[in-house]
């Protein structure tokens, strides 16, 4: 499993059958790995989010796709 870690969102990010998940980040920047614990990212309500967002949302899709 290939993750991405965005302090920037306070998550990790990862790619499973074309579908973005997350799972939150602990206070010490640690993530749980159990696939129980991710959950599919929304990307109809990213639509509404400001473009930085969105930016970097893309930006970590390509980055896992690659």
């Amino acid at each position: 499993m290939k993750i991405f870690i965005s302090k920037e969102h306070g998550c990790a990010y990862t790619l499973e059958d074309n579908v973005l998940l997350q799972t939150p980040m602990f206070v010490g920047g640690g993530i749980e790995t159990s696939d129980d614990n991710w959950s599919e990212v929304d990307e109809m309500a990213l639509l509404g989010e400001e473009q930085s967002i969105q930016d970097h949302i893309s930006y970590v899709i390509q980055t896992l796709s690659n």
